[in-house]
């Protein structure tokens, strides 16, 4: 799914109790609901499959009198900030609003803080339901340029409603790590079972996830059962960047390797990971790719 976020912007923008903007997923466009009919389509209402269409953010989602709170309490000069606050108090707020910009002659600043806060709304609106976005001047597909700060990425919580964009990501793990065909109907089955007990995190990069992270409770530990990053995307932080995030919200994290992740295990050393409190051995067969073996029952990497 692709979309361009100028057109998402706008969408946002102007959004009433008239008019409702959708996201069509089999055309990849966005389509209007005015007064409670799609206008100028090419399907009829009782067609639509509602599964096909993901709602944009309402008025009421946007918050119009949020923004301008924010942008009033964090206004840098004090006695401007003072004026801004008083004047979105009680009704007649925004005339108020407005009133105290041409005075200060600060409304432009209003506006581009206005566009900021609209900009950052439709991004997140994309990244919740894992749609990649990009501008008119930019290609969205194909070949595009790689970025190489990990701050260029966002880490998003995986729900309900953006899993399947790291389905076939997690099929190449799971092949990985089981020296198995991938297999994405396994995969999504598993992530599905995840969303009821485990915490996920996936890397977007404009709404294309390219890593994830998940994370079950095992007892009083927490427990990484699979870190994946793109191999196009490795060696960007974006791994450390998604430890991070699970770092804020958990205690006591443990991970669950295979000896033949040695990359894995290059990563754990380099955020301070090096103690294994037990290991499981079995029989070797074909299928193993050593990363260490026993010998007079020592460790040998």
């Amino acid at each position: 799914m692709r979309v361009n976020l100028d057109e998402v912007i706008q969408a946002i923008y102007g959004a009433d109790d008239e008019v409702e903007a959708y996201y069509y997923v089999p055309e990849e466009r966005l389509v209007y609901r005015i007064s409670g009919h799609f206008d100028g389509e090419m399907f009829d209402d009782e067609d639509l499959d509602t599964d096909d269409l993901i709602a944009l953010p309402d008025k009421y989602e946007i918050d119009q009198y949020g923004i301008m709170r924010d942008f009033a309490e964090n206004y840098p000069e004090s006695n401007t900030r003072d004026w801004l606050v008083n004047s979105i108090k009680g009704k007649g707020a925004f005339r108020r609003f407005r009133a105290v910009l041409q005075r200060f002659y600060i409304a432009d600043k209003w506006h581009e803080f206005e566009e900021e806060a609209y900009r950052t709304k439709a991004i997140a609106w994309c990244e919740e339901y894992g749609i990649e976005y990009g501008s008119e001047n930019e290609e969205i597909r194909g070949m595009r340029i790689r970025r190489s700060k990990a701050d260029d990425y966002r880490i998003i919580a995986v729900t309900e409603d953006n899993y399947r964009n790291i389905t076939f990501m997690h099929a190449d793990f799971l092949a990985f790590m089981n020296h198995e065909k991938a297999d994405p109907d396994a995969a999504e089955e598993e992530l599905r079972d995840y969303l009821n007990y485990a915490t996920m995190y996936a890397a977007s990069d404009k709404g294309r996830f390219i890593a994830y992270l998940i994370c079950e409770e095992d007892d009083d530990l927490n427990v990484v059962e699979a870190l994946y990053v793109k191999p196009e995307y490795r060696r960007k932080k974006i791994a450390t960047k998604l430890f991070a995030q699970l770092v804020k919200d958990k205690e006591d994290i443990v991970f669950d390797i295979r000896p033949h992740c040695s990359e894995m295990l290059r990563f754990l050393q380099s955020i301070g990971y090096s103690s294994a409190e037990t290991i499981r051995i079995r029989r070797k067969n074909e299928k193993d790719k050593e990363a260490f073996t026993l010998q007079d029952t020592e460790l040998t990497f």
